[in-house]
């Protein structure tokens, strides 16, 4: 949290705003952000902050509750990440887990997962062609799980899937073999 909360930064966001240059001050941030986040609600300097948000969070109880005290202390929280589907992390699945990345189903469910979280105010998706960019787009006009995408959550094999995914939080160091 030091980074967030160093005096240049501040005053540099401060004098910005004053002149204004900038309307919104914030920070990114990809691992392990819950006490980034937490520190941030508590200071209340911050306006917005990105973070990596995706399913493979759903039964981490710091991350909602990080999200929770921003949310309540008036900070805009962008979601990126929030498909959990990287090239480089993808080809390193069994055959049996790269399944679930064919087709949007996947693509869709886990972006309308993401931005229906109460605390989420928008989501940045990725995408690489206009095919994607328009299902990502195509989340935005209805929220709702369809029937494949209600079953796509309800599977157990998707869960272990993407619980699997890296979050570079440090709690598995000892037996990640990437460290």
């Amino acid at each position: 949290p030091a980074g967030i909360n160093d005096p240049y930064i501040k005053e540099a966001f401060t004098e910005l705003k004053a002149k204004n240059k900038i309307r919104f001050s914030g920070f990114s941030t990809h691992i392990d952000w819950p006490e980034l986040v937490n520190e941030a609600a508590r200071r209340k300097f911050f306006d917005v902050i990105l973070l990596s948000f995706n399913y493979g969070m759903y039964q981490d109880n710091r991350v909602f509750e990080a999200l929770k005290n921003a949310y309540d202390s008036g900070i805009g929280l962008v979601a990126m990440k929030t498909q959990c589907q990287q090239d480089w992390y993808r080809r390193n699945l069994s055959p049996e887990q790269q399944k679930f990345y064919e087709g949007k189903l996947m693509n869709t469910a886990l972006l309308k997962w993401a931005l229906k979280c109460e605390y989420i105010t928008t989501a940045v998706p990725g995408f690489t062609n206009f095919e994607q960019l328009n299902e990502d787009i195509s989340v935005a006009y209805d929220l709702t799980l369809n029937k494949e995408e209600a079953e796509f959550f309800n599977d157990k094999d998707i869960k272990l899937a993407i619980r699997s995914v890296c979050r570079q939080c440090g709690k598995c160091v000892a037996t990640c073999p990437y460290n």
